[in-house]
């Protein structure tokens, strides 16, 4: 008797591990893509915080480390259904931040590649290819179906998000001009996109409430066109950093009024957007206050603007430690929210 009760309780706790481990899975299956936004933004806090500590890439190597959970979640995602990835990029608003995958991994790769520069090489020359054919598909996906009332803030990720390559290229790759493409490519796309996203915001209907936190992404291009340039340029041109400079700053501005009156409501994974936008907003104003202290015209104001550099960074570092603390803590429900296509949304500006 005493066996038979014994084996009926080891096979109870048995059934309980497995249906545990198959919640996880199914977790871990149905993660926000999101959650790649969120990798994208603490490795980049954890880039620019070592650049401004000199911490010789300790800082840089921790957050990546970091970085890398989430991005785990989402790359086990698709791998266990591969499918997924093509219907996503259907999706305008979940599509258009699938860039952000390969982003977070040449970030991450330019902090692996302090400990080992051939992998972080490697890893570098993987996520730009992966970039470039996410970049394709959403293309192929979108194109067919264009109209203006679809476009999102959002859809800057794919062209102007390959300027991160130029940002975290490796050390052997400088002055190649790759680089120069790859950045010259993303300003085009930029200046092409903004009047149509600004016209989009302006006249059609507003951004619904799951949509509506991409408008955080109008402050990332022009200040990750500035760092792109700074890094790629040994020589830049005034007019060229002015009138960057002027963008992003301005952009930024409206981007953190944006956040204001989007912490009034409840928490949604598309809240990941703010992440990266205000990272690499503070990135650009300490390049920018590093390159006016070498002009002598404009010596008195890189003071200036490294104050304000470090105030965007303070806001940056809390906005990625409240976003990444509401994962934590709602994932289940961030999940659940994931689900809901923002096609959805698309469906009601198009009626």
């Amino acid at each position: 008797m005493a066996t038979i009760t014994t084996a009926t309780t080891s096979r109870q706790r048995r059934l309980r591990r497995q249906r545990r481990a198959s919640r996880r899975w199914a977790q871990i299956q149905s993660s926000p893509t999101a959650l790649a936004g969120l990798a994208l933004g603490v490795a980049s806090l954890g880039s620019c915080w070592d650049q401004v500590m000199g911490a010789e890439g300790r800082i840089a190597g921790v957050m990546a480390v970091l970085a890398a959970l989430p991005l785990l979640l989402v790359l086990l995602k698709f791998a266990s259904r591969p499918r997924l990835w093509w219907q996503e990029l259907a999706d305008p608003l979940i599509g258009s931040v699938l860039p952000t995958i390969a982003m977070a991994s040449m970030v991450i790769a330019k902090a692996l590649g302090t400990a080992s520069p051939a992998a972080g090489e490697l890893l570098w020359m993987v996520a730009v290819v992966v970039h470039l054919l996410t970049l394709a598909g959403f293309v192929a996906r979108q194109l067919p179906r264009f109209a203006v009332a679809r476009l999102l803030p959002s859809w800057f990720v794919p062209p102007v998000g390959i300027i991160v390559a130029v940002v975290t290229a490796p050390p052997a790759l400088a002055g190649q001009p790759l680089l120069a493409g790859l950045w010259q490519f993303g300003v085009c796309a930029y200046l092409l996109l903004l009047p149509l996203v600004l016209c989009r915001l302006a006249l059609s209907e507003p951004l619904c409430r799951v949509t509506r936190p991409s408008l955080a992404i109008l402050a990332a291009p022009a200040s990750l066109s500035l760092v792109g340039y700074l890094a790629a340029h040994p020589s830049p041109d005034p007019v060229v950093v002015a009138v960057l400079a002027t963008l992003a700053l301005v952009m930024t501005a409206v981007v953190v009024v944006a956040l204001l009156v989007q912490l009034r409501h409840p928490f949604v994974p598309s809240l990941a957007a703010f992440t990266f936008p205000l990272v690499i907003s503070a990135t650009a104003c300490f390049a920018l206050a590093r390159q006016l202290a070498h002009w002598p015209l404009t010596f008195a104001w890189a003071a200036r603007v490294e104050q304000l550099a470090w105030l965007e960074l303070l806001l940056a570092t809390a906005v990625v430690a409240y976003v990444a603390l509401a994962f934590i803590r709602r994932l289940p429900a961030a999940t659940a929210v994931a689900q809901q296509p923002a096609t959805l949304c698309a469906a009601n500006w198009l009626r």
